[in-house]
């Protein structure tokens, strides 16, 4: 059984020309003809995307797939919905969508009706919090009440046990492992770069962030867990990281933001 599973994260998938992304959001943006591409990719050279339940049971699961990925998409922007849902279905393809509670039902993101007809697709639904907000330095009472409230409303609403967490920003700390084991969660994703092993901690999951400057031959690196690619992404990681704890992830924001744009 192969022991280690790829995990890709995915933002908005929208053309490039869109006026439905907003300007952070830019940078991990792709394309619905490109992620299509990929997912064609997938399916021709059989790769098995797997739910959060087979990811939880995967220690102890002798069924588990040769090639398994696990689809993640964060944010719970339209797209997921409008195009990301019929694509999946074409490929017989699952994944699991990371909701933020006050943010359904806003502008350019999806509703309670479009969020249980992904989980009625049979797609997995998990928390991204009750705000898109920065979460490490959180006192624990804060802590308590985006994980927990979010984990309630979500689990009641679409009637469905919430049992996985995305870290916002994916900006890690123990503190909200802690919290997320003590309220009942079983897996917490972060942006930490890398493949993950089924011995792996799930309260500090990795997973690959898809970026908009992301080529085929790129995608195909990170499904083959090419090493030259993966140390790459690793030492960039380790950049960012260095940059943000000096000057802060605001100001790496706004940083990041304007080169983008420029």
């Amino acid at each position: 059984m192969n022991k280690s599973i790829t995990i890709l994260t995915y933002h908005t998938i929208e053309p490039e020309d869109s006026n439905r992304i907003y300007e952070g959001e830019k940078f991990y943006n792709i394309t619905p003809a490109m992620f299509r591409e990929q997912m064609l990719y997938l399916k021709e050279n059989g790769y098995t995307t797997i739910t959060i339940d087979k990811f939880i049971n995967s220690a102890t699961d002798n069924d588990l797939a040769n090639k398994p990925i696990l689809l993640t998409f964060d944010d719970g922007h339209i797209s997921h919905y409008e195009t990301v849902l019929p694509i999946l279905k074409e490929f017989g393809f699952t994944a699991a969508f990371f909701l933020v509670v006050n943010d359904i039902e806003k502008k350019y993101r999806v509703n309670w009706k479009q969020s249980k007809t992904l989980k009625d697709s049979g797609m997995d639904i998990g928390s991204h919090g009750m705000n898109h907000k920065i979460l490490n330095g959180s006192s624990y009472f804060n802590l308590v009440s985006e994980l927990k409230s979010s984990k309630i409303i979500l689990g009641d609403t679409l009637r469905m046990n919430i049992r996985a967490f995305s870290i916002t920003r994916g900006v890690y700390s123990k503190k909200i492992s802690t919290v997320a084991r003590g309220m009942g969660y079983m897996l917490v994703f972060t942006s930490f770069t890398g493949n993950t092993s089924i011995d792996s901690d799930p309260y500090c999951i990795k997973r690959i962030v898809m970026l908009k400057n992301y080529s085929m031959k790129d995608f195909i690196s990170i499904v083959h867990k090419d090493p030259v690619f993966m140390i790459k992404k690793r030492l960039e990681q380790f950049a960012k990281n260095g940059i943000q704890k000096t000057i802060g992830v605001r100001n790496y924001d706004r940083i990041k933001n304007a080169i983008f744009s420029s």
